[in-house]
């Protein structure tokens, strides 16, 4: 969900922290680069919209300026 104006095909990084249960070691962080795929706008414009992201690939994020 968010509260920025987003519209389908807005490209995306999302930083991830995988626990070691889904990363299969130790607890890291990636950077997921992918797309808008849709919108659920709702009635309200003060809600937050609904969005879902289709994933193209992912990489271990730089260490220049990002907490991970």
């Amino acid at each position: 969900m968010t509260k920025h104006p987003v519209f389908v095909g807005l490209p995306v990084h999302v930083l991830l922290r995988m626990p070691k249960r889904i990363a299969g070691t130790q607890a890291t962080a990636r950077v997921f680069t992918g797309r808008i795929s849709h919108v659920e706008s709702y009635d309200d414009p003060k809600e937050s919209s609904g969005v879902g992201v289709e994933f193209f690939y992912w990489e271990a994020p730089q260490t220049g300026g990002v907490a991970v």
